[in-house]
Protein backbone atom coordinates (compact mmCIF):
# COMPACT_ATOMS: atom_id res chain seq x y z
CA UNK A 1 0.00 0.00 0.00
CA UNK A 2 1.61 3.69 -0.69
CA UNK A 3 -1.40 5.93 -0.38
CA UNK A 4 -2.35 6.67 3.36
CA UNK A 5 -6.05 7.91 2.22
CA UNK A 6 -6.64 4.81 0.09
CA UNK A 7 -6.01 2.56 3.17
CA UNK A 8 -7.56 4.71 5.61
CA UNK A 9 -10.52 4.58 3.34
CA UNK A 10 -10.68 0.79 2.50
CA UNK A 11 -10.17 0.00 5.94
CA UNK A 12 -13.44 2.10 7.09
CA UNK A 13 -15.77 1.32 4.33
CA UNK A 14 -15.81 -2.43 4.10
CA UNK A 15 -13.48 -4.12 6.99
CA UNK A 16 -15.38 -7.02 6.68
CA UNK A 17 -14.43 -7.65 3.15
CA UNK A 18 -10.74 -6.60 3.93
CA UNK A 19 -7.78 -8.62 4.87
CA UNK A 20 -4.83 -7.06 5.85
CA UNK A 21 -1.29 -8.05 5.52
CA UNK A 22 1.39 -6.45 7.83
CA UNK A 23 4.91 -7.88 6.87
CA UNK A 24 3.91 -10.88 5.20
CA UNK A 25 1.42 -11.78 8.32
CA UNK A 26 -2.35 -12.22 7.87
CA UNK A 27 -4.51 -10.26 9.65
CA UNK A 28 -8.24 -10.67 10.61
CA UNK A 29 -9.70 -7.09 11.61
CA UNK A 30 -12.08 -7.68 15.33
CA UNK A 31 -12.51 -3.90 15.13
CA UNK A 32 -12.20 -0.52 13.17
CA UNK A 33 -12.88 2.76 15.69
CA UNK A 34 -12.01 6.85 14.98
CA UNK A 35 -10.91 8.58 18.40
CA UNK A 36 -9.52 11.84 19.91
CA UNK A 37 -8.24 12.69 23.18
CA UNK A 38 -8.95 15.36 25.95
CA UNK A 39 -5.19 16.31 25.43
CA UNK A 40 -6.09 16.28 21.98
CA UNK A 41 -9.13 16.73 21.23
CA UNK A 42 -8.38 17.89 17.34
CA UNK A 43 -6.14 15.40 16.42
CA UNK A 44 -8.02 12.58 15.66
CA UNK A 45 -6.99 8.60 14.89
CA UNK A 46 -8.22 5.51 13.83
CA UNK A 47 -7.05 1.89 15.74
CA UNK A 48 -7.92 -1.06 13.86
CA UNK A 49 -8.20 -4.53 16.11
CA UNK A 50 -7.23 -7.76 14.53
CA UNK A 51 -7.92 -10.74 16.26
CA UNK A 52 -4.30 -11.60 17.30
CA UNK A 53 -4.20 -8.76 19.29
CA UNK A 54 -2.18 -6.58 17.15
CA UNK A 55 -3.54 -3.43 15.76
CA UNK A 56 -2.97 -0.88 13.79
CA UNK A 57 -3.47 3.16 14.33
CA UNK A 58 -3.44 5.58 11.79
CA UNK A 59 -2.54 9.24 12.61
CA UNK A 60 -4.60 11.32 10.82
CA UNK A 61 -3.13 14.61 10.79
CA UNK A 62 0.47 13.39 10.03
CA UNK A 63 -0.98 10.46 8.09
CA UNK A 64 1.59 8.22 10.04
CA UNK A 65 0.73 4.25 10.69
CA UNK A 66 1.65 2.36 13.55
CA UNK A 67 1.75 -1.41 14.29
CA UNK A 68 0.58 -2.05 17.94
CA UNK A 69 0.36 -5.14 20.20
CA UNK A 70 -1.77 -5.45 22.68
CA UNK A 71 0.13 -6.11 26.30
CA UNK A 72 -2.78 -6.09 28.76
CA UNK A 73 -0.25 -4.95 32.02
CA UNK A 74 3.40 -4.61 30.34
CA UNK A 75 5.52 -6.90 32.51
CA UNK A 76 7.40 -5.07 35.39
CA UNK A 77 4.83 -1.89 35.22
CA UNK A 78 2.63 -1.61 38.11
CA UNK A 79 -0.36 1.05 38.43
CA UNK A 80 1.00 2.85 40.46
CA UNK A 81 3.93 3.84 37.48
CA UNK A 82 1.69 4.91 35.21
CA UNK A 83 2.39 8.37 34.60
CA UNK A 84 5.80 8.60 36.26
CA UNK A 85 8.46 10.40 34.31
CA UNK A 86 9.94 7.63 33.29
CA UNK A 87 9.33 4.04 32.86
CA UNK A 88 11.60 0.38 31.59
CA UNK A 89 9.69 -2.19 29.49
CA UNK A 90 11.03 -4.70 27.41
CA UNK A 91 15.04 -3.38 28.54
CA UNK A 92 13.97 0.06 26.86
CA UNK A 93 13.67 3.63 28.97
CA UNK A 94 10.26 5.18 28.10
CA UNK A 95 9.88 8.97 28.88
CA UNK A 96 6.42 10.26 30.03
CA UNK A 97 5.08 12.46 26.56
CA UNK A 98 1.68 12.82 27.55
CA UNK A 99 0.31 12.41 30.75
CA UNK A 100 -3.33 11.70 32.16
CA UNK A 101 -5.12 11.62 28.77
CA UNK A 102 -8.24 10.12 28.45
CA UNK A 103 -9.65 8.52 24.82
CA UNK A 104 -13.33 9.16 23.71
CA UNK A 105 -14.78 7.51 20.53
CA UNK A 106 -16.06 9.36 17.43
CA UNK A 107 -17.11 6.90 15.73
CA UNK A 108 -17.23 3.06 15.47
CA UNK A 109 -16.53 1.90 12.11
CA UNK A 110 -16.50 -2.04 12.91
CA UNK A 111 -17.68 -4.35 15.53
CA UNK A 112 -19.09 -4.14 18.72
CA UNK A 113 -17.65 -1.67 21.92
CA UNK A 114 -15.66 -4.68 22.88
CA UNK A 115 -14.28 -5.83 19.69
CA UNK A 116 -11.77 -2.15 19.52
CA UNK A 117 -10.09 -0.32 21.89
CA UNK A 118 -12.65 2.12 22.54
CA UNK A 119 -12.69 4.70 26.12
CA UNK A 120 -9.71 4.92 27.97
CA UNK A 121 -7.91 6.45 30.48
CA UNK A 122 -3.98 6.92 29.64
CA UNK A 123 -0.17 8.29 29.54
CA UNK A 124 1.98 8.02 26.46
CA UNK A 125 5.63 7.29 26.68
CA UNK A 126 8.09 7.71 23.81
CA UNK A 127 11.35 5.72 24.09
CA UNK A 128 14.33 7.43 24.39
CA UNK A 129 16.35 5.12 21.87
CA UNK A 130 16.28 5.37 18.49
CA UNK A 131 13.87 2.28 18.16
CA UNK A 132 11.03 4.97 18.24
CA UNK A 133 8.43 2.66 20.10
CA UNK A 134 5.80 4.53 21.94
CA UNK A 135 4.29 2.73 24.97
CA UNK A 136 0.40 3.76 25.93
CA UNK A 137 -0.08 2.61 29.49
CA UNK A 138 -3.82 2.99 30.93
CA UNK A 139 -6.87 1.47 31.67
CA UNK A 140 -10.09 0.36 29.74
CA UNK A 141 -12.87 2.53 31.13
CA UNK A 142 -16.09 -0.42 30.38
CA UNK A 143 -14.19 -2.83 32.88
CA UNK A 144 -11.00 -1.22 34.70
CA UNK A 145 -8.53 -3.81 33.31
CA UNK A 146 -4.98 -2.33 32.00
CA UNK A 147 -4.79 -2.07 28.12
CA UNK A 148 -1.21 -1.29 27.71
CA UNK A 149 0.01 -0.95 23.84
CA UNK A 150 3.27 -0.81 22.51
CA UNK A 151 3.47 0.80 18.85
CA UNK A 152 6.51 1.25 16.38
CA UNK A 153 5.83 2.99 13.42
CA UNK A 154 5.64 1.25 10.29
CA UNK A 155 6.46 2.62 6.44
CA UNK A 156 2.61 1.96 3.98
CA UNK A 157 4.99 -0.30 1.56
CA UNK A 158 4.64 -2.94 4.60
CA UNK A 159 1.17 -3.00 4.36
CA UNK A 160 -1.16 -4.49 1.75
CA UNK A 161 -4.70 -4.91 1.77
Amino acid sequence: MSDFKALLNKLISSPQDTMVTINNEQKVINGVVRLCSKNSIDEEYVKVAFADHTGLLLLLGSEEVYSSKLLGTAPGITDDMVGQKEVTYDGRLFSLENKDDYQFVKQLYYGGPLDAETECRFSDYASTDESGQTLSLGWMTHNNERADVVCTKIDLKDINI
